[in-house]
């Protein structure tokens, strides 16, 4: 009775502690939600989060993960979502199987920021993953920081 009590408790901690940064879409200001409405209003299981000033919206449409990040002036940064490296420019999936196996390549997403269209994936090494963003023309960009 006693490990089920003391079990519970962490149970509980650990869950308050996981929550501290989650909004309800009540606490969200109108404006970022009218601006989250507008742009996904199709999404499904919307959760918020404060990233620093920003406010970043997981969700998912026709389940797929997606993610956006909205100014507290609602206006929209950026957004990504899921995808599979077939999904990706043909000039991108050359460049990548040139200097990678296909079998390294992890956790492909697709990322818009205003109307250009980067892809943001990993690469799996032996000692620690790659993080890359990669322009439709296949070349690398390294002033685009990888969402994570």
């Amino acid at each position: 009775m006693k490990n089920l009590s003391l079990i519970t408790i962490s149970l509980l901690i650990l869950t308050s502690c996981n929550q501290d940064d989650d909004y309800s879409s009540t606490d969200v200001p109108s404006i970022v939600a009218s601006t989250f409405q507008t742009n996904f209003s199709n999404a499904k299981d919307l959760e918020w989060e404060m990233i620093g000033e920003n406010y970043e919206a997981d969700f998912e449409i026709d389940n797929i993960d997606h993610s956006a990040i909205i100014n507290e002036q609602g206006e929209l940064i950026k957004y990504k979502y899921d995808s599979q490296f077939i999904n990706l420019p043909q000039p991108l999936q050359d460049s990548l199987t040139t200097n990678y196996n296909q079998n390294q390549i992890d956790d492909v997403e697709t990322l818009k920021i205003e109307s250009d269209t980067y892809y943001q994936l990993e690469i799996d090494q032996p000692s620690i993953d790659l993080e890359k963003v990669y322009n439709e023309d296949g070349s690398e960009n390294e002033t685009i920081i990888y969402w994570d």
